[in-house]
């Protein structure tokens, strides 16, 4: 940890040179427009929900979800955005070539259950696959529990991927997940097309 002294319109330009990247940020010339934009993206998340032929047992099971997915959404603020300055990839210290990573503070968005429930669907299948870490600490003990004799070196390496998230491809990861759809636990109440429907919210309309 450390403090960080920058210029303000440094940083301003820092800040704007990410929102002005409409590939990732949709702007709103005023809240009406964003209200507007939000009840339109409510509206077909639900329509999706109920476009297959349901059973009255599954209605009553989809009328919970859905109150779950926005039980919050009352409370709903629009999201703070700032940026983290990465120095250690500032040039001889050239504050013109600072970059930042940009953080938008969505604990609170309209969508965050949507996100929640495909998170908790997917964790058993992570945790299943032999690269699954679940944090440092547990690096730390499958490190400690290796016995090593001596006869031969051992390295360790690590690497960074530039640009990771934002370099995922979206269209094979709902692939990839459609894929696994029999070994997801959704209790059983979607249907493909349903869990198929909240995942490309999730993937694609990061925003909300």
């Amino acid at each position: 940890m450390g403090v960080v002294v920058l210029n303000k319109s440094n940083y301003i330009n820092i800040c704007l040179k990410h929102l002005n990247n409409e590939r990732v940020y949709l702007k709103f010339n005023s809240s009406i427009d964003c209200e507007l934009f939000l009840n339109f993206s409510i509206f077909c998340f639900i329509q999706l929900l109920y476009f297959p032929p349901i059973t009255l047992k599954k209605d009553w099971e989809l009328n919970n979800f859905i109150k779950w997915i926005f039980a919050d959404i009352s409370n709903f603020t629009i999201p703070p955005f700032h940026c983290l300055i990465k120095i250690h990839k500032m040039e001889r210290l050239d504050i013109k070539l600072a970059t930042g990573r940009p953080i938008v503070g969505n604990y609170n968005a309209p969508f965050g259950n949507a996100s929640k429930f495909i998170a908790f669907t997917l964790q058993p299948i992570l945790e299943r696959s032999r690269t699954f870490l679940k944090n440092s600490f547990s690096l730390i003990e499958i490190l400690s529990n290796l016995k090593y004799n001596g006869n031969y070196p051992i390295y360790m390496l690590a690497g960074d991927v530039i640009d990771m998230y934002p370099s995922v491809p979206l269209n094979d990861v709902r692939f990839l997940i459609m894929d696994l759809f029999d070994e997801i636990n959704n209790n059983d109440f979607l249907s493909k097309e349903q869990y198929l429907g909240i995942l490309e919210f999730v993937l694609f309309n990061v925003f909300l």
